[in-house]
Order: structure tokens, then C-alpha cells, then sequence
């Protein structure tokens, strides 16, 4: 068989998905681990979320200042 003959093409690995970057602002820690544990294991377009946590307005601020790509924003 010439070289570039073979029988079988392999599709090249998928590269990992990024993440949708998800801001919970709240004061209470309970609803930033129930809005974690019920959307924890949720995808959307194929790519997970990822969690960025601000217990108030300030933190907010500070976390929308140095995070490039907040996606969606949980208030």
C-alpha cells in the first residue's frame, strides 16, 4: 500500500469546550450553592459553566472589572 492509502481516516480529537462564565451576585451563600448544585452539570452549545461567585454589588464590580467574558449574570 502507497503511503496515504490506508483504509481509515481518525477525525481529529474535539478541543475542550470553554466554559460560559456565570456570575451569582448575592448575599446569601445558600442560593450561590443551590443555583451551583441545580446548574452544576448543565451545558449549553456543548460548553459547561463556570461559576464566579460576588456576595455583593462591590464584589460584583470588582469581579465584571477583571473577568473578560461574563455571559450571563445571575442577580
Amino acid at each position: 500500500m502507497a503511503q496515504g492509502d490506508e483504509l481509515f481516516e481518525f477525525a481529529a480529537e474535539p478541543a475542550a469546550a470553554e466554559p460560559w462564565n456565570v456570575l451569582i451576585v448575592d448575599d446569601e451563600p445558600a442560593v450561590h450553592e443551590v443555583t451551583r448544585l441545580v446548574l452544576g452539570t448543565f451545558r449549553f452549545e456543548d460548553r459547561p459553566l463556570k461559576f464566579h461567585h460576588a456576595y455583593s454589588a462591590a464584589e460584583a464590580r470588582e469581579l465584571l472589572r477583571n473577568t473578560a467574558d461574563i455571559g450571563v449574570m445571575l442577580l
